[in-house]
This record gives C-alpha cells, sequence and structure tokens, in this order.
C-alpha cells in the first residue's frame, strides 16, 4: 500500500481502495486470521505476455506503419512508468523487483489502450541516506524477480565481506528484456521468424547449468543466453530503421553485464523522448529532462567511469543546456589531464613506505590474510593516479 500510495502515475496500476477482513477462505468456521486486500481496476485487455504471444496481429495493428508507432508509444508509456517508481520522492527512492510482461497490463482509459506497470508484492521503498544502503539483499530466505527476467548478478555468490544489494539497476536489466521483446514485434511483428525463434535460440544455446528450484523447464533467460541476446540485437540491427538502431543501442546499455554500469531509466526515457520527438521544442526537452533527472549520488572517487550520465552527455555531442542541467544535478565529469603535477605525483609514488615491518609479528599478517594485509595498496594507488587527479582512500584506520 505504502510503495502504491506514493507512486501514482498514468502508467502505474492504481490502488482503489484497501480493507482488513478474515481470509477469502477460511481454514475454520472461526479462524481469527485477518488479512489486507486490495482493489484494483480490471485490465479488459489482459496482460502483455499473452499480448506477445497471439499467434496473429491484433486488428487494429496489420499495417507496419500502425503496429510500429504503437509499440514505439508503448515502449515510451512503460519506461516513463518505470522512470516514476525509481524517482527519489521525500527522501526515498523505490523499485520494482519484477519487471516483466505478465506484470504489464492493459487498459483501457476513456477507450484509449494503456499499459500499466502492476504486482508489487517485491516492491520496495528505501531511504537515499539509509545505512543499509537503498538495494535489497537476495537471500535464500528474501527471493524476488522472476527467473527468465532477472539480472545475471542476481545469481552470483555473495562477497564473503559484504552481503550483495540489489537496487534500481535490476529493474534496468529486467526492462531491457522486455524492451528487447517489443523491439522483436516492432521489426517482425507477430511472425515465426520474430519472437518464436528468439525464444528458440535462447533455449537451445543456454550458457550455465541451473538446477533451482525457480528455474522453468524451457529456460528462455536472457542472462543464461547473453550471445544470443547479443547477436539477436545484431540481428534486428541489420537494414533497420535508425529509431529503431538508436532503441537498440539502449537497450545495449541497459542489457550490460556489471550493474554499475548499466545507464539509468530515466536516461532511456529522455533519449526515447528525443528519439520519438523530433519536432519537439528545445523548452519541452529542458522541461522533460527537467522532470526526469535524478541527482547523483557517485562518489567521488568513481565520477570519471562509464556510469556517468554527464560523460555519456559528453560523448553524444548534447547541447550546452544538456550538460548544465545534469551539473545542476551534481553530476560531474573532469577527463584525466596529464600534468606537470600530475607526472610528479607519479613519480613520488614509485617510492613507497610500508608500515608492515612495524608489526612485531610480521607472519600474522602476510597474504592470504586480507582484512589486515595492506600489500599491494602502493600499486592500486598508483594506478588509480593514471586515470584520475583524485584518489579517496577508506576503511582501515591508519591507511587515509
Amino acid at each position: 500500500m505504502e510503495t502504491l500510495r506514493s507512486r501514482k502515475h498514468k502508467h502505474i496500476i492504481p490502488l482503489l481502495a484497501s480493507f482488513t477482513a478474515g481470509r477469502e477462505e477460511p481454514v475454520t468456521a472461526n479462524d481469527p486470521q485477518e488479512c489486507l486486500h486490495m482493489l484494483f481496476p480490471q485490465a479488459k485487455g489482459g496482460d502483455m505476455k499473452a499480448w506477445l504471444e497471439q499467434l496473429r496481429p491484433p486488428a487494429a495493428l496489420l499495417e507496419d506503419d500502425e503496429r510500429q508507432a504503437y509499440v514505439y508509444k508503448t515502449i515510451q508509456d512503460i519506461v516513463s512508468g518505470v522512470t516514476y517508481i525509481h524517482r527519489e520522492i521525500k527522501d526515498k527512492v523505490m523499485f520494482h523487483h519484477d519487471l516483466k510482461p505478465g506484470n504489464i497490463l492493459l487498459f483501457y482509459d476513456d477507450g484509449l489502450p494503456t499499459w500499466k506497470i502492476c504486482d508489487f508484492g517485491n516492491a520496495r521503498l528505501k531511504y537515499i541516506e539509509s545505512d543499509e544502503g537503498t538495494g535489497t539483499a537476495h537471500t535464500d530466505e528474501n527471493k524476488f524477480g522472476t527467473y527468465t527476467y532477472r539480472p545475471p548478478e542476481y545469481f552470483r555468490e555473495p562477497n564473503a565481506f559484504q552481503e550483495q544489494k540489489h537496487g534500481r539497476p535490476f529493474d534496468v536489466f529486467s526492462l531491457g528484456c522486455v524492451l528487447l521483446n517489443l523491439a522483436t514485434v516492432l521489426r517482425y511483428g507477430w511472425a515465426p521468424a520474430g519472437l518464436p525463434e528468439f525464444e528458440s535460440q535462447r533455449a537451445a544455446n543456454t550458457e550455465h547449468a541451473y538446477t533451482g528450484t525457480e528455474k522453468p523447464e524451457r529456460d528462455i533467460s536472457f542472462h543464461n543466453s547473453p550471445k544470443v541476446v547479443e547477436s539477436w540485437i545484431k540481428y534486428l540491427r541489420k537494414n533497420g530503421s535508425r529509431t529503431l538502431c538508436e532503441l537498440l543501442n539502449l537497450i545495449e546499455l541497459m542489457l550490460r553485464s556489471r550493474a554499475d554500469q548499466r545507464i539509468f531509466v530515466w536516461e532511456v526515457d529522455m533519449d526515447l523522448y528525443d528519439m520519438l520527438n523530433p519536432h519537439a521544442s528545445q523548452a519541452d526537452r529542458q522541461e522533460r529532462l527537467r522532470s526526469v533527472v535524478q541527482r547523483s549520488r557517485t562518489p567521488l572517487n568513481r565520477l570519471d567511469n562509464q556510469h556517468n550520465p554527464l560523460r555519456r552527455a559528453i560523448a553524444k555531442n548534447r547541447p550546452t543546456w544538456w550538460k548544465e542541467i545534469l551539473e545542476g544535478h551534481s553530476w560531474s565529469y573532469s577527463a584525466p589531464a596529464s600534468t606537470d603535477q600530475l607526472r610528479l605525483r607519479t613519480l613520488r609514488v614509485n617510492e613507497h613506505y610500508s608500515t608492515l615491518t612495524a608489526f612485531r609479528y610480521l607472519k600474522e599478517f602476510k597474504e592470504p590474510n586480507k582484512l589486515i594485509g595492506r600489500h599491494g595498496i602502493h600499486k592500486k594507488i598508483e594506478k588509480a593516479f593514471e586515470g584520475s587527479n583524485c584518489v579517496g582512500l577508506y576503511g582501515m584506520g591508519g591507511i587515509g
């Protein structure tokens, strides 16, 4: 209830009412158990999973132009819904954690088809400044998402010293999978050469054996067939329109294997707006960017990495006002420069001072002890200064 009440949007299913009452089917006649019941509007158009699995195109989408216009609008609408889910509102962020075609429903608002995101059972609201971070840990007791649409990092073993958290990048990967399905419909409609062929290729080329209880009988997951996904994007791009190719470029950024390098969903939203509204005025584009952009919370020593919207904006030769809006939201980017000061600093770190000899029992602090050993830290610092003018040290007392 809290998550739905905090995120009211045209493309998010509305909570009409809720009440507490007994079970719908009580175990006994005097069962004291009470449950929370929630009421939602009926989706008369069904869900996107059934819509994608049709054997023939809907009657209103027989022509290529009609189908493509409809699918592009569908993509923009869904992305705008997820962008709003991820927004920082009243010091809280949110993520859905189960985006998939089955959780996107088709309504007819005033007779017009409207897709809405539903099923917020795995969604979480987190305080931005929370000590536990803005992600949710995946444990045996706390599982979320659907196997087919989970990102690859969900299946990695957590670090021995740090519990792995999953936040908004989890949604970006899942959304990228949904958009790739829609891009396939853009190109091939509901023909056998489209989605059925793509699913068959994924099922036949899985890379890892998975024996968990959540794996479906037919593994068509995106994370377990990355080479097929990569080749399918190239297949769709071949002889595709410029707009389709730009969409596929965005999807590639959403499906990156590293969660900390995936594009933000608000960037996808803005890029789609530019793509689909080429004649929009500068004022409209500025208003759109200001309405979706999120504030940077990237640590200082990571501002130069690939996961930086300002860096991407510079690479795309965005106009000055675009960069100014991002800088106004604390995004920063300084290209590494080979200055005299940097060269002197690099020379100085060739001589190292070690505190290891100050310990009486030196053998206790040699590898493989990873908690105390400071071996190789000077090499990491030197390497870091090759790419940045600023390096932050944190952690153990005595280091920095």
